[in-house]
């Protein structure tokens, strides 16, 4: 589900050095490095129509660093330019109604006294940083913030491997008491009564029958990489259940 957005100047912060930041208004806003010693942060939506029109008439950015602000299609990589880093990343989707796995790029310019980031998502991330900055414990420069943003993506992605390994565990256990019935990523003996437990296992993982040595028609050959967490519960069982296949 796509937030809506009335702007396309999301956030527009000075950090103080101090570990706040106050609000930039009015032609205050300028996406080019501040000349007091602060540091500029402005965070754009880069599907709002104006997006652009701001970064040609109110940054320095060479072309093809705004189009790559502004692109449609990203992936994850980092390109150094004269004292600048232009960087994509990607941090767990927490949208409403979307798979935690269809991660989120945040793109970020950052050079000194100057971080511009665009997203086209909602990403929680560089709220997290807002919060921050408003208690007075945000960062304080151009690295720190670089360093606060990972943290925070790194973190939330950490919560949902453990989380996926919990379930992985219960999954294997009750596969193992039950043998081949009724096991499954959406079955109640993996994930409780829980549609969202369910929504969490990545479509990857869903597309296994967790119990059966066969795989739905159409579906990828298992290996290393694409056998789900609980293939093990697989072993468990010597007849192939037609009732836990996922489609």
């Amino acid at each position: 589900m796509k937030e809506e957005v009335k702007d396309a100047l999301l956030i527009a912060l000075v950090l103080d050095g101090k570990g706040g930041g106050r609000p930039l208004r009015g032609p205050e806003v300028q996406l080019r490095p501040r000349e007091d010693g602060g540091v500029a942060w402005i965070h754009l939506d880069v599907d709002h129509s104006d997006a652009s029109k701001l970064l040609a008439e109110r940054s320095a950015l060479p072309e093809d660093l705004r189009e790559a602000l502004l692109a449609s299609e990203t992936r994850p990589r980092a390109h150094h330019e004269g004292a600048g880093l232009f960087l994509i990343i990607r941090g767990i989707n927490l949208n409403p109604g979307e798979e935690p796995d269809d991660m989120v790029s945040l793109r970020l310019w950052l050079e000194p006294g100057l971080v511009i980031s665009a997203r086209r998502q909602r990403i929680v991330a560089t709220r997290d940083v807002e919060a921050l900055l408003a208690k007075g414990k945000g960062p304080r420069n151009v690295g720190e913030f670089l360093v606060a943003i990972l943290e925070i993506l790194i973190r939330r992605i950490g919560e949902l491997v453990n989380l996926l390994e919990e379930k992985a565990t219960t999954c294997r256990s009750a596969c193992s008491r039950a043998g081949a019935r009724s096991c499954g990523p959406r079955s109640p003996r993996c994930v409780g009564k829980s549609s969202r437990s369910a929504a969490i296992w990545p479509r990857s993982a869903r597309a296994w029958s967790p119990c059966c040595a066969s795989r739905p028609r159409g579906s990828p050959r298992r290996s290393a990489t694409t056998s789900p967490p609980w293939s093990s519960c697989t072993r468990a069982t010597s007849k192939t259940c037609k009732r836990c296949t996922i489609a």
